[in-house]
């Protein structure tokens, strides 16, 4: 590098270093404000709010260490910067970004090494925010490395051998990077005398991953397990060849009143699932039509959506496509897949448009995602179809879903899904402003044919089946 080129790029990068080190201030006084707000540690699990906000705030701080790191990296070399004062600016410049790395990741780990709810988010992957899976344990991997600690002690002893030098030379006052002088006072304190407590990090670190990897084969197992089991088990029918009520024809019928957006909840009686679990509503799904509907809906050019846009074009079929999650995975399927069953009510959001629009960008943003099935609320990796409609619609408009502690996870049913519009109705006699409207009933009577049913009589019907009536038994044909 020319003396020429040299002194350009330093300048680059030392204005970059002001807006990066202002911005990282900036992200851990907001690190600080969500830990007081957030309420998942009180609460025991995350809301998708919740959720998005540390997403993005770990996404911003790993954004701008890839940025240090890159200008890190062109000044790592500093001793062979040719005259002395080169070497200084340039050691400055990789001292400054090092000390300020170090001390940003102990803030990090000092706020969440000992939060286990918040350390488990943070270590989850996310496709759609780019994250990889264990990022936090590679920050405290880093921060706790003898390596760099070492590395920062080279240069703390080349810092106070140079540092009459770099007074002679008036570097502090150099316009360029003589702040950055400022930076390394107020940074070194940060390292010096803190040996021990990085070894003392260093060991539980190696024994958390110790203990993580004796663990992992035997959870990976019995997950891989599980999911064999209940996949193999999620669609069968008793008898095979069963039947289910709703055909091609109420399909068709069911159109009619849909829109994208809507929430199908869904039962099978005689699919194993809707046997071994209790309540009656079984499934749950969102409606999101075809391209004219996504078009209307204004979200059809988001990135999330025209990813699987030839799907949308070549798939939809007659009566158009939901979003659904089931064994292995959430998938787009056609109207009359998703209601191979013999009941269906549709929810409709009482939401604006654009929160509509956000919830059924929300939705796409899941698809490909695989099956849940330690239904896990906490674990945005994998997913369950009621949380596929949970982490779309929470806390749009009036939406606000109560989770529901079972085996020691917050879950939400079909039928928590159900029961909770049936309350808002019974407290809110304006069924307009409540958070749902239901706008269409389609069950399956005595007779073993779907019927419509009003909606004078529906919600009348639905408090009793919450009670435990059962149509495909006692509901006579119309």
């Amino acid at each position: 590098m020319t003396d020429f080129d040299f002194e350009t790029q330093l300048q680059a990068d030392a204005q970059s270093l002001r807006e990066i080190f202002g911005d990282l201030n900036r992200l851990e006084a907001a690190m600080e404000k969500d830990r007081a707000t957030i309420g998942a540690r009180r609460r025991g699990f995350f809301t998708p709010e919740e959720d998005n906000r540390v997403r993005q705030l770990l996404l911003s701080y790993r954004d701008h260490r890839r940025v240090l790191y890159k200008i890190l990296e062109r000044y790592m070399d500093y001793e062979d910067l040719g005259s002395i004062h080169s070497q200084l600016r340039g050691f400055i410049v990789a001292y400054s970004i090092a000390l300020k790395l170090y001390a940003k990741a102990l803030k990090v780990i000092q706020t969440y090494e000992n939060e286990p709810l918040v350390r488990k988010k943070l270590n989850e992957p996310d496709t759609k925010f780019g994250i990889e899976r264990g990022f936090f344990e590679e920050i405290l991997r880093a921060h706790t490395s003898l390596r760099n600690y070492r590395r920062l002690l080279r240069g703390d002893r080349f810092w106070r051998r140079q540092r009459r030098i770099a007074q002679q030379m008036r570097i502090g006052e150099d316009p360029s990077c003589g702040w950055l002088c400022d930076v390394i006072r107020s940074q070194r304190s940060v390292v010096k005398k803190r040996f021990w407590r990085v070894l003392a990090r260093r060991l539980r670190y190696d024994w958390f991953t110790g203990w993580k990897l004796l663990g992992t084969p035997g959870r990976l197992t019995r997950y891989k397990m599980q999911s064999l089991l209940l996949g193999s088990f999620a669609h069968l029918r008793f008898p095979r060849r069963y039947e289910t009520a709703i055909d091609s024809n109420a399909c068709a019928q069911l159109k009619t009143v849909l829109q994208a957006g809507d929430i199908l909840l869904v039962r099978t009686e005689r699919k194993l699932t809707s046997v071994l679990l209790p309540g009656f509503w079984s499934h749950a799904a969102i409606f999101i039509g075809g391209c004219q509907d996504l078009e209307q809906l204004g979200v059809s050019q988001h990135p999330h959506v025209r990813k699987h846009w030839e799907k949308v074009q070549t798939g939809a079929g007659p009566h158009g496509l939901v979003l659904e999650a089931i064994s292995p995975g959430v998938v787009i399927s056609t109207l009359e897949q998703c209601l191979c069953a013999d009941h269906v009510a549709v929810l409709r959001p009482n939401m604006s448009g654009p929160d509509l629009e956000a919830a059924v960008i929300e939705a796409f943003g899941h698809v490909g995602k695989p099956y849940d099935f330690q239904f896990d609320f906490n674990v945005t990796t994998r997913i369950v179809c009621t949380e596929l409609v949970y982490r779309s619609y929470q806390r749009g408009g009036q939406i606000e879903f109560p989770l529901i502690k079972r085996l020691g996870r917050f879950t939400l049913s079909a039928d928590d899904i159900m029961n909770w519009f049936l309350n808002s109705v019974e407290n809110i006699p304006d069924r307009q402003s409540g958070p749902f409207q239901l706008v269409s009933l389609l069950l399956q009577a005595a007779d073993r044919n779907p019927y419509f049913i009003s909606m004078s009589e529906a919600v009348q019907i639905l408090r009793e089946i919450r009670d435990g009536f059962r149509p495909s038994i006692a509901l006579p044909p119309k």
